[in-house]
Formats: structure tokens, C-alpha cells, sequence
């Protein structure tokens, strides 16, 4: 916990006082698809996939000419919709929605440059868990709304940090880009000892709003 919020403190610094220590700063937005299976379904089923979006500000520090350090602070929107038949053919439909503020780092790479520039980029995350909430209707009876909370023992409960594995492409035209990238999450959200893992890919624009060369 204290580690990552030194973590989290440094990338706020270097994000405010960035036309010091960066070259370049950029806000990115856009739409991710995500899934995740969890403890209190049939581990036979798979939820289905669940559209979110993600947003906020890219900080890229130069290594050389080819390489270079890339961070960011998202707010980003995770979960996971499903469809559940019990034994008895009671129909349950349930979302969840998991909001985070996610900490990428990569290493990215320049691949070629002419009238577009592509990058690729390999690296981590850590994403704290805001506040979640878990909808549901079964079928014959009233919907439901729960929060989830963070303590092991609760009905609705989960894991707060997420981290895991990031990688992706982005082309550059001059102050505009467009990206794709697939989060690996490695933390099992879980209590029990069901997995449950974020799988999220996002497609995002960003535009370029201070370049210090």
C-alpha cells in the first residue's frame, strides 16, 4: 500500500511539473470491452463481454531517438456482463461495473516513422479499485443493486488492486494518435479459491498538448 502510493505520488508530480521533466504530454480517452469470471458463478460459465470507456492524461519521457518511458493516470471502467440458468431454469442476469484509476508503464518503442509513426509498447500496470457496483434481475422477482466492498467476507466483495501485464500499437500523425492495447490483469480479484482476473482491450485517440523539445 505505502509503495504504491509513492508510486502514484511521483507520477503526479512529474505530471504537473512535466514541462520540466517530460517531452511530451498528451490526454487520451476512448472504449474498452472487458470480462472477468468470478467466484459466485458456475466456474462453466464465462460472463460475457462488457463495453467501458477509459480517460486522462499520458506523460512520455525520452530515452533516445527509439525509446521511451510512457505513463499515465486513467480513469478507467472494467466488469463484465452475465447470464446465469440454475438448475431449476431461474434466469439470472447480472453487471457489474468496476471503476479504477490505472497506472500503466511502458517501454515504447519506435517501429518506423514517415507520413505515420508507429510505435509498440510493452510494460505493467497497477489499478486501485474506486467503487464498484453489481446489478441483477432474477427472473420472476424485483432487480437488485449492491456495492461491493473490499473485505474478505462480505456477500459482494472483492479485491481492490488489480496489476498486470500491458502491450499494444499506436500510430502518431502529427499532434493526434490512435492505439490499441490489451491488459493481462495477474491479481485474482478473488477471495476464494476460484480465479477471477481482468481481461480488458482498449481502443483509445489521444492528442498531444505540450511537446518539449
Amino acid at each position: 500500500m505505502n509503495l504504491f502510493r509513492k508510486i502514484l505520488f511521483c507520477l503526479f508530480f512529474l505530471l504537473f511539473f512535466s514541462p520540466i521533466f517530460s517531452q511530451e504530454i498528451s490526454i487520451h480517452g476512448g472504449v474498452n470491452i472487458s470480462q472477468i469470471k468470478l467466484f459466485y458463478f458456475d466456474a462453466h460459465e464465462s460472463p460475457l463481454i462488457k463495453a467501458g470507456f477509459q480517460l486522462g492524461p499520458c506523460i512520455n519521457i525520452p530515452i533516445n531517438k527509439t525509446l521511451s518511458v510512457e505513463s499515465a493516470i486513467l480513469y478507467s471502467t472494467k466488469g463484465f456482463r452475465h447470464k446465469h440458468t440454475d438448475l431449476d431454469e431461474t434466469v439470472t442476469i447480472a453487471r457489474l461495473n468496476l471503476v479504477y484509476l490505472e497506472t500503466p508503464l511502458a517501454l515504447k518503442v519506435k517501429i518506423f516513422s514517415r507520413d505515420l509513426t508507429l510505435y509498440g509498447f510493452g510494460g505493467v500496470y497497477f489499478a486501485p479499485a474506486l467503487f464498484g457496483t453489481l446489478y441483477g434481475m432474477i427472473e420472476d422477482e424485483d432487480s437488485f443493486r449492491e456495492q461491493i466492498t473490499w473485505e474478505k467476507g462480505a456477500t459482494f466483495s472483492l479485491k481492490r488492486f488489480d496489476y498486470g501485464a500491458k502491450m499494444g500499437f499506436e500510430v502518431q500523425k502529427d499532434k493526434f494518435r490512435l492505439g490499441i492495447t490489451y491488459a493481462l490483469g495477474l491479481a485474482n480479484l478473488s477471495y476464494t479459491t476460484t480465479a477471477g482476473y481482468n481481461r480488458t482491450l482498449d481502443l483509445y485517440i489521444g492528442y498531444q498538448l505540450f511537446d518539449k523539445n
